[in-house]
């Protein structure tokens, strides 16, 4: 029998986890058919090298988001749930206002460091026009994200999920087919407006569904602010996911600065085609997130473990047919996309064998970052960030896109079993697939940072 005043766990059923994860799951299958349509419809119209110029900004924008979020989206999905969003409304609804308020000034403050950027380039160059674009709905993004993070702390992943993931697909493929129709061409710039059209939209739908789903005694509450203890969690996750898109988003960047616009093409389709393989692993983050942190508070690792088990043997069932699949067929696919695209077959199969063995290793980043655990996790992902960086300065030069396929999947080896050493030593859990050989028992009561809370 449970001590009065002990936390009681939260109701985390395998069906319910399930449910949700295949909805997730199913969302991000959609997203991904989108994505395919629309990545077709570009590289054919665009070809390789103006492809390439749209695929080096799309990844300055991503990492420039990160940095301009401040870590505050992910700050949103651990205070709400571990709050109660009925024990303290009040300061449920001050963390709202105040990730909206700092989110939308980091996005205006990072789309003017990549406007400033971009205007130092020569005037000759083709990618300066395609940054300018995009600078301009930095802070839109921003904002979006805002309302998606908030969804999501509110236990609704697939609505958190939709504005990105389809919205913006469907709008940006619909503006597309329209310009081709009008016009019969396009370019880089064309693009970027186009892919700002899809964000302007899904702030739209974002911001709707967050004004129902906030509950009423939130709404009605008056915000009580408490920024020094959420910035204490905001840097630090700020710092850990700005790694981990470094890490996974940074190589057409790099490619453009070391290499050309053709290698930056060939390795953001590669990286395109072998992004289902993640799809498993983003559909169970997104409903395991909110209960790492509620199920560490109440301190129930036994049931975090039985949900991690389940959690496994989902990401074996899809992660190994998945990559089968894109080894098998991955030239015909890349094929798809245009003359000289099937030289990105090596990039390909470095890029899933890395992917794979992420996915059999489980969700150790979302553990870390969600029971405490982040700076622990920021100064894995920062250390593998600089392994990254520095391979791919001395691989890209000599070797390409593969030369940045290989230090991607050096990196992911390093990271990953890295993770999980220390999520086994300070949890008491094991995430990956080993944990489905082993009986079930349960684990080691969790470790937190001295003088820190599960929340």
């Amino acid at each position: 029998m449970e001590a009065a005043g002990t936390p009681r766990p939260p109701r985390a059923s395998g069906l319910r986890l399930w449910r949700g994860a295949g909805g997730a799951f199913a969302l991000r299958a959609l997203a991904m058919v989108l994505a395919f349509g629309v990545d077709l419809v570009l590289t054919r119209t665009l070809g390789l090298e103006q492809y390439g110029l749209f695929a080096v900004g799309i990844s300055a924008v991503t990492l420039l988001l990160v940095v301009g979020n401040l870590g505050v989206n992910s700050a949103l999905v651990k205070v709400i749930p571990a709050e109660g969003v009925h024990a303290a409304p009040g300061r449920v609804r001050g963390v709202i206002s105040w990730g909206g308020r700092v989110m939308f000034i980091g996005g205006v403050v990072t789309g003017a460091l990549l406007a400033a950027f971009a205007l130092m380039l020569p005037r000759g160059s083709g990618l300066r026009p395609v940054l300018l674009v995009l600078a301009l709905f930095l802070p839109v993004q921003a904002l979006s994200v805002q309302r998606q993070s908030v969804l999501l702390a509110f236990k609704h992943p697939l609505l958190s999920l939709f504005p990105e993931q389809v919205v913006r697909g469907v709008v940006f493929l619909a503006l597309l087919a329209a310009a081709i129709l009008l016009v019969g061409e396009g370019d880089a710039v064309g693009a970027a407006w186009m892919y700002g059209g899809g964000i302007l939209v899904g702030l739209f739908v974002a911001d709707r569904w967050q004004r129902r789903r906030v509950p009423e005694d939130v709404r009605r509450s008056a915000p009580e602010f408490q920024s020094a203890v959420w910035w204490g969690l905001a840097l630090p996750l700020c710092w850990h996911k700005a790694m981990r898109v470094l890490n996974a988003r940074a190589d057409p960047l790099l490619l453009g600065w070391l290499y050309d616009a053709d290698g930056a093409a060939l390795f953001a389709i590669s990286d395109r085609l072998a992004a289902p393989l993640l799809f498993g692993m983003t559909a169970v983050a997104a409903v395991l997130a909110p209960h790492v942190s509620e199920l560490v508070a109440a301190r129930r690792p036994e049931k975090l473990q039985a949900l991690l088990r389940r959690c496994a043997g989902g990401l074996v069932l899809y992660a190994l047919p998945m990559a089968l699949v894109l080894v098998l067929g991955g030239r015909w696919l890349l094929g798809l996309f245009g003359p000289g695209f099937e030289a990105g077959y090596p990039v390909l199969c470095l890029l899933v064998a890395g992917r794979t063995l992420t996915c059999l290793l489980g969700c150790v980043g979302i553990l870390l970052t969600m029971s405490g655990h982040e700076r622990q996790a920021a100064k894995i992902v920062t250390a593998c960030a600089a392994l990254k960086v520095a391979l791919s300065l001395a691989l890209i030069p000599v070797a390409g896109a593969v030369g940045a396929a290989v230090a991607t999947l050096v990196t992911l080896v390093v990271m990953g079993a890295w993770m999980t050493v220390v999520v086994r030593r300070e949890l008491g859990v094991d995430p990956s697939t080993l944990a489905l050989l082993r009986p079930a028992r349960p684990p080691e009561p969790p470790t937190l940072p001295e003088g820190r809370s599960a929340a």
